[in-house]
Order: C-alpha cells, then structure tokens, then sequence
C-alpha cells in the first residue's frame, strides 16, 4: 500500500503529464470546433438570424478564452513556466480576458434563449 508521502509527491507529476499531453490536445480540438462554428455562423442565414450572431458572439468569446487560458494553463503547469508571473500588466489582462470571455460567451447564451423563447 502507497504511503501518504508517495501520493502527495505523484500529484504534480500527474498534474503535469496531463498538462503537456491532455491540454494540447483539447486546445487543438477547440480551436477546430470553434473554427467550425465560425464558418457555420457566418452563413448568411445564420447572420439573419440574432441567435445566430449570438451564437457567433459566444464561439468568438470562447476561442478567446481557448487561446489565452489553456495556453497559459499549459504553460504554468506543463512547463514551469509562468507568462504573468513577473509582469504585474499581464497577469491583470489574463485575469480580465478570462473572467470577461467566460461571462459573455454565457450571456451570449442566455440572450440567445431569450430570444428565441420571445420569438
């Protein structure tokens, strides 16, 4: 049976494995999602449409998220290595980026239901 010590002592590394492996690979398929859900919202039926451009407003509010926040993510836990540790300016851009991204892509949604509950 593992003691304590050893389970303390495997969390980071488990931490940090998934980081450099698992993260990447869900930066990489979100960024393709959004991608998709860019080029399907653009239509110009969709564009029609306000729960489209709600729609396209929350995928852009999330590929934002993606590309700022996993990468940093990635970075500090995967590879030691901290964008917004030293720079007081960056550290209160991500923070902002990341609570202002994930509150709007889900205002997005709520409009986008009231919308179509209105309609």
């Amino acid at each position: 049976m593992p003691s304590r010590d050893n389970i303390i002592m495997t969390i980071p590394y488990i931490i940090r494995i998934l980081s450099r492996y698992l993260l990447p690979f869900i930066l990489s398929f979100g960024n393709i999602s959004c991608v998709l859900s860019i080029i399907v919202f653009l239509q110009k039926s969709m564009r029609k449409n306000p729960s489209g451009l709600y729609f396209l407003s929350s995928t852009l509010c999330n590929i934002i998220f993606i590309n700022t926040m996993i990468i940093a993510t990635i970075l500090y836990f995967g590879f030691n290595i901290d964008p917004s540790g030293n720079i007081l300016i960056i550290c209160r851009i991500q923070f902002y980026i990341g609570f202002v991204t994930t509150i709007l892509s889900s205002t997005f949604l709520v409009l986008s239901s009231i919308d179509r509950y209105i309609i």
